[in-house]
């Protein structure tokens, strides 16, 4: 688990998302639905459960947000829109005590290194972060 402080969606001021990981699944375009081959060279299901434990409504995206580098790659964002999620969209805006549980898709590297999540690409360190498994 996760916790990492955010700002809240309306009139400043933070509160607390965390969040469980649940899974990881590595894919063939077939495997996820997607139209093509993937661009980078693997394809990941990532399974979250993310949850406001603020006091404030707070908002997570994935979309353009999840950065994968390994050892010998720099980081580059890797969400795409190519196949299809399981689960909860967990892109919104969650009250406080609301959670969901859901998957996004990766287009990484590699089948090792690390996905790391920035709730604002600004951040000089990333919310949280998740290491791939070679296996």
């Amino acid at each position: 688990m996760a916790t990492y402080d955010v700002t809240e969606t309306a009139g400043g001021g933070t509160t607390r998302m965390s969040v469980w990981f649940e899974g990881i699944e590595y894919l063939s375009p077939q495997g996820i639905g997607a139209t093509g081959e993937s661009k980078r060279g693997q394809f990941v299901r990532i399974t979250l459960t993310v949850k406001n434990v603020g006091t404030k409504n707070a908002s997570f995206c994935s979309d353009g947000k999840i950065k994968w580098e390994s050892d010998s790659t720099a980081p580059q964002v890797v969400t795409t829109t190519e196949g299809v999620r399981e689960g909860a969209d967990l892109n919104t805006t969650y009250k406080s005590g609301q959670s969901l549980n859901g998957s996004f898709n990766l287009d990484v590297g590699a089948r090792e290194g690390k996905v790391a999540y920035w709730q604002n690409l600004t951040d000089a360190q990333p919310s949280f972060v998740l290491s791939l498994s070679s296996g």
